[in-house]
Formats: C-alpha cells, structure tokens, sequence
C-alpha cells in the first residue's frame, strides 16, 4: 500500500513517508489503528511528495477506494485484505464492491 501511494516518489520521500507511518502505528492513540487512516493523515503531512492523482483518490469515501484498490489487479488486494486495511470484515467490502452493481435478473 506504501508504494501505491509513494508512486514515483524519491527513496528518500518513501522512506520519510514509511518511517512517519511506523511513529504514529506505535504512538497512536489506538491500540489497534486502521492503517487506511493513518495513511490518509500521513498523506496530509506528506502531502507535496504524494502524487495529486494518488491523493486525490487517497481521499475518496472508504467505499469507493476500496473498490478502486481491488480493481487495481497489480495490487493483488482481495476483499479480506482490503477488509484489514479499512478496520473493516469481508462481509462490508462485499457489500461496499456490490453495492452498486445491478442485479443479474436475466435468467436462461
């Protein structure tokens, strides 16, 4: 998710990005923090060494980011993956990816 993101990015951008993500992982809050959003404030705070395109979509409704990260087949996300990144179980990415798909009422 960190080279998604850090896309066409510096070593040294990736690594400062990489090393801001461990701090607020033990430092936060939250015993348990979701990655997602730690990584959307680090996009902030990081944010003129994140491509525009990267953050743009960074900062969609979960929803529609997670359905944008499974169709990225070169991610090789499955919905259980995506599930542990937004704090979420794979029954809530289903009905997120699903949610708009129109019923198949064609019966042969």
């Amino acid at each position: 998710m960190l080279a998604w993101l850090a896309a066409g990015s510096t070593g040294a951008e990736i690594e400062s990005l990489a090393l801001s993500v461990k701090k607020a992982t033990v430092l936060g809050e939250s015993e348990n923090p979701i990655f997602i959003d730690l990584l959307r404030q680090q996009a902030i705070i990081h944010g003129g060494r994140i491509s525009p395109e990267r953050l743009k979509l960074l900062n969609l409704p979960s929803r529609d980011l997670a359905r944008t990260l499974l169709s990225e087949e070169q991610l090789g996300f499955d919905q259980n993956s995506i599930g542990k990144l937004f704090g979420r179980d794979k029954a809530t990415i289903s009905r997120w990816v699903n949610k708009n798909r129109k019923p198949n009422t064609h019966r042969g």
